[in-house]
Order: structure tokens, then sequence, then C-alpha cells
């Protein structure tokens, strides 16, 4: 009888089968845990700051008040065509009022965006924008994510901040903004923009706010991230403020000389909340106008009526998207402006919820 031929388990086909998925699913573990550390997003760097940019006038600055209901988001046109976002509202289902208006304006990328602090009213609205649009350069506040939904991003992406913030809406706008692959930065008082024209203007995108060093933030309010950010354009100025408190404008009143503060518009700081907009703070700043960004009939009752009979008592004119709806502020190259609503609305602007 012939000797029968030995054949070997690890020769079967089944065997190599059973190779070949185990080692699949060791890459894809490998890869998991590797992937957060080796992603391919920049690291940020302060060394680009203040930039100075030269570039030519085409056309006249345009700074859009959008009317995204309780929450916040502002949209630059530059004059030389540049995109700015600052803050994109709430994320709503079926609702989509910064994409749609950005697509209004045929924006397709978006050079520079800006999210003032964690809260969902101001940074909702990114998951979408990053969904629809190419954003090349994010300033980010110095706040670490400290939930499972960003357990994978490294320390440089989500630092070791003093402050936390435990929502999924901050998660996910970082998850978002990691997949984005846009380049950023955390801001600071020196993270800002200095664009010449070539008409002998320039336009300034100044950060006055924080003005610790990052190691060094721990404010006890999340709306205190919110950095004042100072636009100016020839003669013209406005101050952008978030949800800063009056913790925040103090230290602003601290540390700048009045001329520096002084703007023609004022962004009123979260909603017109009592919370912010001082006396102090208004006598500093000097507007002409005012513009709030709130709700129609929201339930937290803003703008509160203190803070409207202030800017009345102080000459200040009200302009208000819960009223007025989108709002548009136009600025020529002398630094002339024009202010436009959506709404012709004929009521008290004064009068609070």
């Amino acid at each position: 009888m012939s000797k029968k031929s030995k054949h070997s388990f690890f020769n079967t086909k089944a065997f190599k089968t059973a190779v070949f998925f185990l080692a699949v699913i060791v890459f894809c573990v490998v890869y998991y845990y590797v992937s957060a550390f080796f992603f391919t997003q920049k690291d940020p760097s302060v060394d680009l700051f203040p930039l100075t940019i030269d570039a030519k006038y085409q056309q006249n600055l345009q700074i859009h008040f959008i009317d995204v209901g309780q929450g916040d988001s502002v949209y630059i046109k530059t004059p030389d065509s540049q995109n700015i976002l600052i803050d994109a509202g709430l994320n709503e289902t079926d609702k989509f009022e910064v994409r749609d208006y950005l697509n209004s304006q045929g924006v397709k990328t978006i050079n520079y965006a800006i999210a003032t602090h964690p809260n969902a009213d101001h940074i909702g609205g990114f998951i979408d924008i990053f969904e629809n649009f190419d954003v090349e350069f994010m300033f980010r506040p110095f706040v670490r994510s400290d939930n499972n939904l960003t357990d994978r991003l490294n320390n440089t992406f989500n630092p070791q901040a003093k402050v936390k913030s435990y929502t999924d809406t901050y998660a996910t706008f970082l998850n978002g903004l990691r997949k984005e692959k846009s380049n950023w930065v955390f801001f600071t008082k020196d993270t800002d923009i200095k664009i010449n024209y070539d008409n002998g203007k320039s336009l300034t995108i100044d950060f006055l706010t924080p003005t610790q060093e990052l190691s060094q933030l721990n404010y006890d309010d999340l709306n205190d991230f919110s950095p004042l950010i100072r636009v100016t354009y020839g003669a013209f100025s406005v101050l952008f403020t978030g949800d800063a408190t009056k913790s925040i404008e103090n230290e602003a009143i601290e540390n700048y000389m009045g001329y520096e503060l002084r703007s023609d518009i004022l962004k009123v700081a979260h909603h017109g909340s009592d919370t912010s907009t001082s006396e102090e703070f208004l006598d500093a700043v000097k507007p002409m106008y005012a513009i709030i960004s709130c709700g129609a009939g929201n339930s937290y009752k803003h703008p509160k009526q203190s803070i409207l009979n202030l800017l009345l008592y102080n000459d200040v004119k009200v302009r208000r998207t819960d009223l007025q709806g989108d709002i548009l502020v136009n600025v020529d190259k002398e630094g002339e402006y024009v202010i436009t609503t959506q709404i012709d609305y004929q009521g008290q602007l004064y009068k609070g919820y």
C-alpha cells in the first residue's frame, strides 16, 4: 500500500483566508489609533501673525449680519473678494440659513472662518458649512473638548487647556474641522490680518482679546472666549463681540486706549443680554449704530430692555435681526457706509421682550 501524503492545514485555503482577514482587522485597529496622531492636519503656527497681504481693490467692503434666529453669524466680503465668516448659527434640521445666504452671494470658498466660542448657537452651523464649502483657514478658541466623540484627537488639535467643553456640539465641530483639513490657529491678541490695497487703503482684522497667553486662559464663562474683533477699512470701523461678558469688556478697557476701541458700529454682545454692554464699555466704543442678532420672541427675552434703554440714552441707533431680518453694511473706499435691512420695520426698535 502506498503511503498517503501528509496534507498540512497551514497550506489550506481556509487558513490563508483566515490569515488575510486577521491582517485586515489588525491593520484597521492600528490605523484607528495611529491616524489620530499622524493626521495630515497642519500644526497651528502663530509665526504667521500678524499677517500682512497686498491685494488689488475690486469692490466695496460688505458686512452681512445674517438672520439666524437666536444665534450669531456674520459674513464679510473684503474689497479684494475674500470671504470671511464669523460664526455660523445653530445646526437645526431643515434650517440652513447660513448656507442658503452664502449660496445667494455666490460663495464657494470661505477664506477665513472664526469660531468665537463653543456654544451651539454660534458654532453648530459650521457642520453644514464644512459639508458644503471649502474652508481654508479657521481661527479657534483655546478650549478643550472633554467628550468621548473627541477621544481620538491628539493634544495638539484638542489642547490640554484649562477650560473644557463637554457638549456633543463642540466635539462634532472639532471632528468636522479635522475632516475638513483646514489650516487653523488658536486666536490671540496677535493673530491679526492687514490687507493693503493698491488704492492706498487698508483693511485690518484686529483681535483685541484674549490679552493673556493661551496657557493662562481660565475664564469662568465659555462666553468670555469670544474675542473682541475690530475690523477697520479706511475711516470706518466695526467691533464684533460674540457673547463676551462685561468681564471681557473690562479687559479691553484696561488694555487699550479709547481710540483703539472706538467704532462706528458695535455688534452688541450676547444678543442684547444684560450680561454684556456696560455703560463704561459703550462710552469707550462710542458707536453710531448697534446691531443686535437675536431670534423673534426668543425665550431668553433678548434684547433686554435695560440694554435698549442704555443705547437710546446714548443716542445709538439700533438695528435688529429679529425685527429687520438680514442686515447689510456697505462701505465704500472712502469709509462712508450705508446700512440696509431685509425688512422695512416701522415699529419700535428700542422695545425689548
